[in-house]
């Protein structure tokens, strides 16, 4: 199969041949070592070989000389990672398959998956040390320099599947950053535990100190990302006591640079040194969406909104009132935008000092949705002259936090969908690996797992291959500031 290696005519190129045979041979070694586990005869297979050296996205080749870095996406025949990496029941599902869209023909095989149970997780984060291990947040072995001077801080709400919430966590877990976590104060115990039994195991996670009762639509939803802000900024730099179980024997002594809202459906497209790589870019300019016109949906903030009981289902909801709603103090002009954005620490903490901020946040209180207002809104506003804000068309930049999909307008595979949002599946693995946004919003664990399993896999493979980040489009963005 290969040719032999000739004898050179000069000592030279001798030599630069004979590293040339030596590495194949390397490669040839390594990859017939790596692949021994995955058959079960113990021998090589080869139908399994080409998917054996793929990484994640777009089925591009890994460098065989990191095989001992990184965690490779497997075929049908792959070794068990238990569960670290992706959902243990489905180690032999097909990712590279389903990335490339071979899905999208003919349903790859798949299996049953057996979800972990709140009960599961009050009883596994009893030994944190070995939940550590077992369960995935020491796999990240290494972290650059880069991303230890850059720190990041993050908002996670979640109401229930703590199952979901720790396939999240696991993804964007890193020993330097920050973590706050707001369970819904109408969740079950077992859900309040669980969450608590996942922040008594690592130290750089924890809940926020004033859980609100969330209403849908309602203030509350605002107030608790508002909480876990202000415990971040009174939070010093995390000190990890578990660092000798890992290399991670380099602590961030930095604060943390940006802060990022998510819930527990949402899952990262990018790892986290290409966050760290692109919010630096970003120079201090936040990463928030802005709609006005016809989008604006003037009737949640022009009239008064208030919260009755509903008296068959005993729920909290959020009510129109025929009342008008005054305009926003000091002359603020109203932008729409998404709950969830890239917040610089600066703005954080203008927001939660500044007296008009405080004044818009009280007015915020009678509006429906006001999430989808306050963020936008300060950041929009010249007059208030927010850090990191942008005084330009609101509707003429791009939004990247985070992608989701409201079909019919946009592409949605799985073909399922939420209070119009698509619940992403298998089929749409192909467009969201291509994605520039930072996140993906959402997915169930209840519906086509396989979408997560393949996704924690590509993250993975993505932070061990080491590749090179692609900054141009980023650098071109015209909220950047520079």
């Amino acid at each position: 199969m290969f040719r032999r290696c000739r004898r050179p005519k000069t000592l030279g190129v001798s030599l630069v041949l004979l590293v040339l045979c030596v590495q194949i041979l390397h490669m040839l070694l390594e990859m017939q070592r790596e692949a021994t586990p995955a058959a079960s005869s113990g021998t090589f297979d080869t139908a399994f070989g080409s998917d054996f050296l793929k990484i994640a996205y777009g089925g591009i080749n890994n460098r065989l000389g990191r095989s001992q870095q990184s965690i490779r996406m497997y075929g049908p025949f792959a070794p068990d990672f238990s569960d670290s990496v992706g959902l243990k029941d489905l180690q032999r599902y097909d990712c590279v398959r389903a990335l490339e869209g071979f899905q999208q023909h003919q349903p790859l095989p798949s299996a049953p998956v057996k979800r972990l149970s709140d009960q599961d997780f009050i009883r596994l984060t009893k030994d944190c040390k070995q939940f550590r291990s077992k369960y995935g947040y020491q796999r990240y072995r290494t972290v650059t320099q880069e991303e230890l001077n850059f720190p990041l801080a993050f908002n996670i709400l979640l109401y229930k599947d703590v199952d979901q919430l720790h396939i999240l966590l696991r993804a964007i877990y890193r020993p330097h950053n920050s973590y706050c976590l707001h369970v819904d104060g109408n969740a079950s115990p077992d859900v309040y535990s669980a969450a608590s039994g996942l922040a008594n195991c690592l130290d750089n996670v924890f809940l926020v100190s004033q859980r609100e009762n969330i209403t849908y639509g309602g203030f509350s939803r605002l107030q608790a990302d508002i909480n876990c802000m202000k415990n971040h900024m009174h939070r010093t730099s995390s000190n990890p006591h578990y660092t000798n179980e890992t290399s991670l024997h380099q602590q961030s002594t930095s604060p943390w640079r940006y802060l990022i809202n998510l819930p527990s459906q949402q899952f990262p497209l990018k790892t986290n040194l290409e966050l760290v790589k692109i919010l630096q870019i970003y120079n201090g300019s936040n990463d928030i969406e802005g709609i006005t016109g016809g989008r604006m949906m003037r009737s949640r903030f022009a009239f008064k909104h208030e919260y009755r009981r509903h008296p068959n289902t005993g729920r909290v909801e959020i009510v129109k009132t025929d009342t008008p709603h005054p305009p926003p103090p000091h002359n603020i002009t109203v932008v729409k935008g998404s709950a969830y954005g890239v917040f610089s620490r600066q703005f954080v903490q203008f927001l939660l000092q500044d007296a008009r901020a405080r004044d818009l946040l009280e007015w915020c209180r009678s509006v429906s949705s006001p999430d989808e207002y306050y963020w936008a809104t300060l950041h929009h506003d010249a007059k208030l002259n927010a850090p990191g804000g942008y005084s330009g068309p609101p509707d003429k930049k791009p939004w990247l936090a985070v992608y989701a999909s409201w079909p019919p307008r946009d592409l949605c595979l799985s073909g399922k969908s939420v209070r119009g949002v698509c619940i992403f599946g298998v089929r749409d693995l192909p467009q969201l690996v291509s994605r520039k946004e930072l996140f993906a919003n959402k997915f169930y664990m209840d519906f086509q797992p396989e979408a997560l399993h393949c996704l924690d896999q590509w993250i993975m493979n993505k932070s061990r291959a080491a590749l090179p980040v692609e900054t141009f489009y980023y650098r071109q963005l015209p909220f950047v500031r520079r």
